[in-house]
């Protein structure tokens, strides 16, 4: 349980999917820089071509609570999100937990001037500074795919109202997030994510940036899109930018 849980469960959509709740580190409310990082959605454990939850199972069960069949298979872990970060936490760490150990390795380089060269069980726990949450609120319906591609599996006629269903709620439901937890800065490390949001109705567009993915090759990796950055050095310089304005 963190401070804000008692506030956070009262979200409507909590109430149906308090497996989706955020993670809150232990040490979130009292480090003055508060930080949501906002990542992008959790997946399931389908391929293409083995497709049991597709566009319409969603459609029909996932937003009005009617969904205990997919709660009752053996990967409904997967999409816990505070499950997951215990896990990792816990060094219970896999290769699809790469994104928490870039985000841990640059906010340590960067804001406890401590280098991370090799994670750790014990140096993992920098992430509790953190407040950690995926966007979309429903998971990516084909393992290890991103979330719009997913959509696209078996009924494409069904895609575009499920992702315009999806992103509405999702952004209905950050901003709730973001009101209880008031967070300093929220970052998406998930372009998708963010141009999701931004094409939603929302409200909390000053507290807003946006990373490359820290699980995609682009975090080591420099690119022309972001200034011939790497997703790390993006990410170091928007933490920078937020330190000094609370110094």
């Amino acid at each position: 349980m963190s401070y804000y849980d008692a506030e956070l469960v009262q979200i409507p959509f909590y109430k149906d999917h308090p497996e989706l709740l955020p993670f809150v580190g232990s040490s979130f409310y009292d480090f003055k820089y508060k930080i949501l990082i906002v990542g992008e959605s959790h997946y399931i454990d389908q391929t293409y071509g083995n497709v049991r939850y597709d566009n319409s199972y969603f459609l029909n069960h996932w937003w009005n609570g009617t969904h205990d069949e997919i709660n009752s298979e053996p990967f409904s872990g997967w999409y816990n999100t505070r499950g997951v970060i215990e896990n990792y936490l816990n060094g219970n760490r896999s290769k699809g937990h790469l994104i928490f150990t870039n985000l841990v390795k640059a906010f340590s380089e960067c804001v406890l001037n401590q280098r991370i060269d090799s994670i750790t069980t014990e140096n993992s726990q920098v992430f509790q500074y953190l407040a950690f949450m995926n966007f979309f609120q429903m998971p990516s319906i084909i393992r290890g795919e991103k979330y719009w591609n997913s959509l696209l599996n078996t009924d494409q006629s069904t895609a575009i109202e499920l992702w315009n269903v999806c992103k509405v709620n999702s952004a209905k439901v950050l901003d709730a997030v973001i009101d209880i937890l008031k967070p300093k800065v929220v970052i998406f490390s998930s372009t998708s994510a963010f141009w999701a949001y931004q094409e939603a109705e929302h409200k909390h567009n000053s507290l807003i940036e946006c990373v490359p993915h820290a699980g995609c090759k682009w975090w080591n990796k420099k690119c022309k899109k972001y200034g011939n950055k790497s997703g790390k050095e993006v990410f170091i310089d928007v933490l920078t930018k937020h330190l000094k304005t609370t110094q």
